[in-house]
């Protein structure tokens, strides 16, 4: 009995076997002078701003062997094969459909070289992003419901690192504002959703990705996935989510619309430059959900191996500001909380006015009760000063707050006698 596709597809993970580099049996004859010319059209877009123009000038032979796609004199790597002669089956599928459950307006399914196909679902993935014209103080101009160089790295994700020995395509599912690239093949070299921002790049195949990072339309370094989740966040749109499924398949899913023209300014204006980056911005996208931040509870967030990692980079936004001009900073440290114990922080009072109507607002009692009994026992105590301070509320009213839970079993007092200086409650155990 012969080996299955996908347990021959991971024998050769495990060994670090690059299929993508194996002779095709195809040759330098059987390149598509459309797909050359598409390639040299990527290199001019990618090297704007740069004087050597020596590979976009190139011969057709001279170029793909400078892209490290030639074996011996002539011969093809399955990689050049792919990009240059054709797949072996359908490798991207495009579907496009005005709305959720509506009939498709659009579909591109086909064979031939992958870089005519990637062009052309490119192409009509771009007419379908909906442009918004929007106007708001300082921020002005034109914006798309996904950003574009975010939904190219989506596409290119979606058949760099794929499984390109599983006979199916890449599927691309433009519905509405919503883009979702389901590829085949699972994630490889220890990725999973939960570190795919921070985790080393491990192409399944080198010579392809090396190949399309070449060409400007992947990442050298990477897979692209923070600038991703960084361009998603900075227009207050949901960063990407990326999952595996059944199959298997990964899954990226992008929920573009309408972008927060007050989220576009925020992000403008800090400073430095630093501040705007993928940690700053998924802190404070964070914060208007959570009210607060800490090393602990952030290390999920931001993927970080170690809580003093994401420490440093919490300090970091710290010192972040809003305007170069202004000393007014991004985040502040929440109040009240003893020199004993970590910091945890908050949006600072100019950013919660800017970012208002995206905070998380625990108007219903109930609501308000969770929030701060989950202070509490993710922190292990809770004070009159911090809860004034998370929740805008006054002091008085922060203390017969707690004075209320305390009467309800939910809290008890942190220390006998009730009096002194810096008074605190601490979770109830359960039957207190």
């Amino acid at each position: 009995m012969g080996v299955s596709l996908p347990i021959q597809s991971r024998m050769l993970e495990r060994v670090g076997f690059d299929w993508s580099d194996q002779t095709s049996g195809k040759t330098l004859d059987d390149v598509s002078p459309v797909a050359v010319e598409i390639a040299r059209r990527y290199l001019r877009e990618a090297n704007s701003d740069d004087s050597d123009t020596s590979l976009t000038n190139a011969t057709d032979a001279d170029l793909l062997r400078r892209l490290n796609l030639v074996k011996g004199s002539r011969e093809l790597t399955n990689a050049g094969s792919l990009l240059f002669v054709s797949t072996p089956w359908p490798g991207i599928d495009y579907i496009r459909r005005d709305l959720p459950g509506g009939d498709s307006t659009l579909r591109i399914e086909g064979d031939g070289p992958l870089l005519v196909q990637v062009r052309e679902v490119e192409q009509a993935s771009e007419v379908a992003n909906r442009v918004t014209h929007a106007v708001k103080g300082f921020v002005h101009g034109k914006f798309r419901a996904i950003p574009p160089r975010t939904l190219r790295e989506a596409i290119v994700n979606g058949i760099v690192h794929r499984d390109w020995l599983a006979p199916r395509p890449t599927v691309v599912e433009h519905i509405g504002d919503t883009l979702t690239v389901t590829s085949p093949g699972g994630f490889v070299g220890g990725v999973t959703p939960e570190n795919i921002i921070t985790h080393p790049a491990a192409p399944r195949y080198r010579n392809l990705s090396e190949t399309m990072a070449s060409l400007g339309l992947a990442e050298r370094e990477g897979i692209g996935v923070d600038r991703m989740v960084r361009d998603m966040l900075a227009i207050g749109r949901p960063p990407p989510a990326i999952s595996k499924i059944d199959g298997p398949y990964v899954r990226v899913a992008l929920l573009g619309g309408t972008p927060d023209i007050a989220v576009v300014g925020f992000v403008a204006a800090l400073t430095p430059a630093w501040a705007s980056g993928v940690e700053s911005l998924l802190l404070i996208e964070h914060l208007t959900q959570h009210s607060w931040v800490d090393a602990e509870s952030a290390t999920l967030l931001l993927q970080r191996s170690s809580v003093q990692e994401t420490n440093e980079a919490i300090c970091r936004l710290a010192d972040a500001r809003l305007d170069a001009d202004d000393s007014t900073p991004v985040i502040t440290r929440v109040q009240g909380i003893p020199p004993d114990k970590d910091d945890a922080f908050r949006l600072s009072d100019t950013a919660r006015d800017r970012l208002a109507h995206r905070l998380a607002k625990p108007g219903d009692p109930e609501i308000r009760d969770e929030f701060v009994l989950n202070w509490s026992r993710a922190r292990g105590r809770v004070s009159s000063t911090e809860v004034a301070d998370l929740t805008g509320l006054s002091k008085v009213y922060a203390g017969k707050l707690l004075t209320r839970l305390e009467a309800a079993g939910r809290l008890r007092a942190g220390r006998p006698g009730r009096t002194g200086r810096g008074f605190f409650y601490v979770p109830a155990e359960p039957g207190e």
